[in-house]
């Protein structure tokens, strides 16, 4: 599936978005994904690395934000149920929604 101009800005979007908050954000292409690091005060402990995706893939007929951490599930964000790795989580151009999730998800303490 080749990405139009709309979900490749979606991507860096994402990526600069998370930039601005701290985290280190990197933009693939290929696999249409934003890799996400950072530390900080964390339920895991202070100054521990995170490590999570976004992924941009199809559900149903649109592009959706997928978010995963690698080897585990994306834990629990008060106020909202668990959902495991792999799931949807927005549509391509909710942006927003995306950064709000992966900051609940990681639990960070950043402005």
């Amino acid at each position: 599936m080749t990405l139009d101009p709309g979900a490749v800005a979606s991507l860096h979007q994402l990526a600069t978005d998370l930039t601005r908050l701290g985290m280190r954000a990197r933009v693939d292409p290929v696999t249409r994904s934003v890799d996400v690091a950072t530390t900080g005060v964390s339920a895991r402990g202070p100054n521990t690395w995170v490590a999570l995706r976004a992924v941009l893939r199809p559900h149903g007929e649109d592009l959706w934000w997928w978010v995963t951490i690698p080897g585990g599930d994306l834990g629990y964000v008060p106020g909202e149920r668990p959902i495991p790795a792999a799931v949807p989580v927005a549509p391509a151009t909710a942006v927003d929604r995306v950064v709000a999730r992966i900051r609940g998800v990681l639990d960070l303490d950043v402005p």
